[in-house]
């Protein structure tokens, strides 16, 4: 088998304290190739926003890491080390909170041109230019003048715009978006989703979703895995997955939705 653009094989994660340090990622492996869209739902607390931490290196102060994160075949955690790949530049990052996620003291014309001018050493003058056409991909109307605002002064629908197109700038390899929709209301959700999903296809660019919301997967992801208390139980195509599951959790999941479910099925703890 050929590798995939991100490889994950036996991660483990341990956090907490020192002495008293627990494994909430138990071994998972999982693969995004280059151009998938592929979803990591589970509940809260299964992992997901954990796992994602670890591939960008991000995990906090003391959690312990084994098994390998492969990016294009070479272990990427070295690669970022040596600058041979570089976040923002080769791996964007979408964040779970738009409404904290930028900077409230820089305009948001400064957040999305820093990117520009350090990875590909561009003018001012060119950065805004590069940044305001890709706010107006994002169908952001007035591009300048969210530019030129402070976070602050923006929706959460817009603030979301900017940092998806914060992430689609370099045109990188690999999105990593972390439940980027969670504080926004159905109508804004459905238009960011629509807008990492066109944009990923027009640009060949992977995304590993991370959801608890599995009407989310079947729209927007090509395969799924789920996620449970650290383990991944199930894996496939999306659609194979969601309307067909095998493992129980992924069962319990699916018939939590409302539609499934006329609202009485609860999930029982892992």
């Amino acid at each position: 088998m050929s590798a995939a653009l991100l490889q994950i094989e036996d991660l483990r994660v341990r956090v907490g304290q020192s002495r008293r340090q627990f494994e909430a990622v138990r071994g998972i492996t999982l693969r995004v190739e280059t151009g998938e869209i592929a979803g990591l739902i589970g509940e809260s607390g299964s992992g997901k926003s954990l796992t994602a931490a670890a591939v960008l290196g991000l995990l906090p102060q003391g959690a312990g890491l084994t098994g390998r994160i492969l990016f294009e075949g070479a272990d990427l955690h070295a690669s970022l080390r040596s600058g041979t790949v570089r976040l923002g530049r080769d791996i964007g990052f979408v964040p779970q909170e738009p409404m904290s996620a930028l900077n409230p003291t820089l305009r948001v014309g400064h957040q999305l041109t820093m990117p520009l001018r350090y990875h590909e050493r561009l003018s001012r003058r060119d950065a805004m230019a590069r940044a305001c056409a890709m706010l107006e991909r994002m169908q952001v109307a007035d591009a300048r003048r969210v530019l030129a605002a402070y976070p602050f002064e923006l929706s959460g629908g817009l603030r979301q715009r900017a940092l998806l197109a914060n992430a689609f700038l370099m045109k990188p390899k690999l999105i990593i978006a972390d439940e980027p929709t969670t504080a926004l209301d159905v109508t804004v959700q459905s238009e960011v989703l629509t807008l990492l999903k066109n944009n990923a296809r027009e640009l060949n660019t992977a995304v590993l979703f991370i959801t608890h919301n599995m009407g989310v997967v079947w729209h927007l992801c090509d395969t799924v895995n789920v996620m449970q208390a650290g383990v991944i139980v199930e894996h496939g195509r999306s659609r194979d997955v969601l309307s067909n599951p095998q493992n129980a959790y992924t069962q319990t999941l699916r018939a939590s939705l409302p539609e499934q479910a006329g609202y009485r099925q609860r999930i029982g703890a892992a």
